[in-house]
């Protein structure tokens, strides 16, 4: 049976059901993530790392094919853009200024969310390595769990509203007298500074209410933005036959209002 879709159209799709289950795997990982569960800040960057590397080059082949007649960028046009989320969103951030609707400069987004798109960019290019390069006496990079660290405290000391720090203390103050006299517990902290039992109970509840702040900011200032951009590729009129689908679609499921993106638990 003969598709009625050219292969351009379905090679895209499948790239848009890849970075849309690498985005949303991310996301699930990151609201879960905490001084306790390291294994769901690994998993996080790998995902969100690889998903938006992806979105934005999609967005980079469907500009390059809209202006040059459906040809495509070839696989050293591919690669000579490399892997750093930095670059790759100055190139896309140049796509939508391009077509009149630019979307904000990196450093000129929250310093949370261009620290954690810093922080991605990063892995994806040396520091997912970071524990065997440490191991082999030849890490130069930081090791990209102090640097969540450095992020979530400052969310925590700047962006957390009063009642959610208060809501925190609460559950912190419990934590603390359930385990008082009753569990020991050792282990480190995201900087692999020793950390007693109580200072993790301690600190738990603050590292859980400043993860949904992380990721509505990192939602709506750098995911929002890239599906209005693929929305626009995909609608325009060079798009006749059509061999690109509408690759915004694969992100619609991301809502797009504050008090949603607070409240989510899982992706998508």
């Amino acid at each position: 049976m003969t598709s009625s879709f050219s292969n351009k159209f379905l090679l895209l799709q499948q790239e848009g059901f890849l970075f849309s289950g690498c985005i949303f795997s991310g996301l699930n990982h990151l609201i879960k993530a905490n001084i306790g569960e390291k294994s769901d800040f690994y998993v996080s960057m790998f995902n969100l790392s690889i998903g938006l590397e992806r979105i934005m080059k999609v967005a980079l082949q469907m500009d390059h094919m809209l202006r040059n007649k459906m040809e495509t960028l070839t696989v050293g046009q591919m690669k000579g853009f490399g892997h750093k989320l930095t670059d790759l969103y100055t190139a896309v951030r140049d796509i939508s200024k391009m077509r009149g609707k630019p979307f904000q400069e990196l450093k000129n987004t929250k310093s949370h969310v261009s620290g954690v798109v810093t922080l991605l960019s990063e892995f994806a290019v040396a520091t997912r390595y970071h524990n065997l390069d440490e191991l082999a006496g030849s890490s130069n990079h930081r090791d990209p769990l102090a640097g969540w660290d450095s992020i979530i405290t400052s969310v925590i000391d700047t962006t957390l509203p009063r009642r959610v720090k208060e809501r925190a203390w609460r559950d912190s103050s419990m934590l603390q007298s359930m385990m008082e006299n009753n569990i020991l517990v050792r282990s480190m902290d995201l900087r692999m500074v020793p950390i007693a039992g109580m200072d993790v109970a301690a600190k738990r509840p603050f590292y859980g209410a400043a993860m949904p702040y992380i990721i509505t900011d990192l939602v709506l200032e750098i995911l929002v933005p890239l599906r209005i951009l693929l929305r626009m590729l995909s609608y325009d009129p060079a798009n006749s036959a059509p061999d690109i689908p509408h690759m915004h679609e694969f992100l619609l499921r991301i809502p797009d209002d504050r008090r949603t993106l607070l409240k989510k638990k899982r992706w998508p």
